[in-house]
């Protein structure tokens, strides 16, 4: 359980930083997108700072790597487990862009520029997910 967890706030640091590294140069709002919470709404009213926004973000990432973790951990085959781990990333990418119509900041709901990042950014997400956890648990 503990590799997951590492591997959960590995995983987020990255998708965290590729996407903030894509705003700033491409101004493409997924970095935005990413840690959004307008639609929240304990949260929606409150004045969060980028770096408590940033710590949500890291909170939910070892929560869905737990999740997941829990869903594949029967696979028996890295290759298979890695799959799994970026196909369910993309469900959830998919699912978690769908909340951009329920904010102005973020990128509009057809902005394919973003839409792209996005999911790339979901499956390297779940990619190195499921690396970090398949190498330690399959032997």
């Amino acid at each position: 359980m503990q590799r997951t967890i590492w591997a959960g706030i590995g995983a987020g640091l990255f998708i965290g930083i590729f996407f903030r590294f894509v705003e700033f140069e491409w101004k493409i709002k997924v970095y935005t997108l990413l840690l959004n919470v307008d639609y929240v709404p304990v949260l929606r009213n409150l004045s969060l700072t980028e770096a408590t926004e940033f710590s949500i973000h890291m909170v939910i990432s070892v929560v869905v790597a737990l999740v997941l973790y829990k869903l594949i951990r029967r696979t028996n085959d890295t290759q298979r487990m890695v799959l799994a781990f970026v196909i369910w990333s993309l469900l959830i990418g998919i699912l978690l862009y769908l909340t951009t119509l329920l904010s102005t900041k973020t990128p509009a709901i057809y902005d394919v520029s973003a839409i792209t990042v996005w999911l790339v950014g979901h499956a390297l997400y779940g990619l190195l997910l499921g690396l970090l956890i398949g190498k330690r648990v399959i032997k």
